[in-house]
């Protein structure tokens, strides 16, 4: 059994570049958060959760997707042991870093963006 802290949950979702050749888009979905499951002691232990999907738009022809908008190419779950507290601070906030356009310094081909 499996409870969620659906409060904790963030969710990004990063567009990426077709393949070469192909006219399929992709994306990455992203979900992380806090949940707890039981034991086998019955015992409900803290978990921290992240899970990853790539998604392909149109799902290929010859996958067992065929005919669905949308198919998950790849699926990871990660979960660990974590104690967590509720939080009694204000969350913190991140500066925003400039994004490069297209053909700038740091801009990759497809709009992606090199990170250091």
């Amino acid at each position: 059994a499996t409870r969620h802290d659906l409060s904790s949950f963030s969710v990004d979702v990063v567009m990426l570049p077709p393949l070469k050749g192909s006219q399929a888009q992709m994306c990455m979905l992203t979900v992380k958060g806090r949940m707890e499951d039981k034991g086998t002691d019955s015992q409900w232990r803290k978990r921290l959760f992240h899970r990853t999907f790539i998604l392909i738009s149109p799902a290929p022809p010859d996958s067992l997707s065929a005919g669905w908008q949308i198919a998950i190419s790849n699926d990871q779950l990660n979960i660990r042991s974590a104690p967590y507290a509720p939080s009694t601070s204000a969350p913190a906030t991140a500066a925003q870093a400039p994004i490069p356009q297209p053909g700038a310094p740091g801009a990759m081909p497809g709009g992606g963006v090199a990170v250091a």
